[in-house]
């Protein structure tokens, strides 16, 4: 069992809930402000009816967007605000199961790891993926079982902490994804690593999964940081915004097609918005909002637990050993943005 650092719940702090909710009142008032026109708009077509009583849909008369395009519209944002509430309730809820049987079920191993290192106006691309998306480094670690898959010809190479020979043999080279929470704590604890700079880690694997590797301190941090986020007011107040403007954007659409048929709307307008609001609320918004979140929960497990390449290569000895434990950090060991310690001659 992988040992958890009781200071990591410590370090993490939530975003408070109201910066979320205010932060979508511009959004508020300008969907607001488009129901008042589409009402004002209404009335306006009401009173034109005198003139056209054709059954004609006099809305392409009057400036601004038809009330079927923005019933679309609304409609639009309330599958992506499905989809969303679903990656906070599955997608979030599989990342951490898995987290977990990593450190329940994991073992450790020594390998280097390779920080992605780019120049130029590559680095501002980094940065501006690390800040949103997380960061994509190598790792390369002693294949843990070679003959059981199937790999002849010459053994792992040399693994563990007390390895020294460069010996080689085979090698498991794969990217991680080192998580925006992991890296927003990296800079915050240590800044930025070392450009370019390898570094030897303890690095996690499955049993039985040998292209499952993950470095064990973005592990540790990682299901801290999920199982806390997940049980914290924060959470629940998330499903809560979100799920205030799911409800407001399928109100809204229902009350545009209410105003399609006070607008003397054409009867195939108005049936072709009652066919997308059902078509949408109980076929669409399933299927993508649940399809779109396993489909990318199954790439994601596959891109932990089973890729990379299996090559013949080396473990780079002699390399600063990082860590976040608290004894290293108590020493004051630093390698590049890390904490490290030198491993034994």
């Amino acid at each position: 069992m992988i040992r958890m650092h009781p200071s990591l719940i410590g370090n993490i702090e939530l975003e408070h809930w109201p910066i979320l909710a205010l932060s979508t009142l511009p959004f508020l008032a300008v969907s607001i402000y488009v129901l008042y026109d589409a009402h004002y708009r209404t009335a306006a077509y009401t009173a034109a009816r005198n003139i056209d009583d054709d059954d004609e849909d006099v809305s392409r008369d009057f400036g601004g967007l038809s009330l079927a395009v923005l019933l679309y519209l609304f409609l639009l944002a309330f599958i992506v605000l499905s989809t969303l509430l679903a990656y906070y309730g599955h997608f979030m809820a599989k990342r951490l199961e898995l987290l977990e049987h990593y450190t329940k079920t994991g073992y450790i191993v020594n390998g280097n790891h390779h920080p992605n290192a780019r120049l130029g106006w590559w680095r501002l691309l980094d940065y501006v993926q690390c800040r949103f998306a997380g960061r994509y480094d190598r790792l390369v670690y002693a294949h843990p079982s070679p003959s059981a898959a199937g790999l002849v010809g010459m053994p792992a190479a040399a693994q563990g902490s007390t390895a020294r020979g460069n010996q080689e043999g085979w090698v498991v080279e794969k990217l991680i994804r080192r998580s925006r929470a992991v890296m927003d704590r990296q800079r915050q604890l240590h800044g930025d690593d070392a450009k370019g700079q390898q570094l030897s880690r303890p690095i996690v694997l499955l049993p039985d999964l040998p292209h499952s590797g993950m470095i064990q301190e973005d592990v540790e941090y990682d299901a801290a940081f999920l199982s806390h986020f997940r049980s914290s007011r924060r959470h629940k107040e998330t499903l809560l915004v979100v799920g205030f403007w799911m409800a407001f954007t399928l109100f809204s659409a229902i009350f545009l097609l209410g105003k399609m048929g006070e607008a003397n709307v054409t009867r195939d307008s108005r049936s072709n918005g009652i066919a997308a609001l059902l078509i949408v609320v109980f076929a669409i918004t399933p299927a993508v909002a649940l399809g779109y979140n396993r489909l990318r929960w199954a790439m994601h497990k596959q891109f932990t637990t089973n890729s990379g390449k299996a090559r013949q290569g080396r473990i780079m000895n002699g390399l600063p050993l990082c860590t976040d434990s608290e004894e290293e950090i108590e020493m004051g060991h630093v390698c590049g943005g890390g904490y490290y310690s030198q491993m034994t001659q």
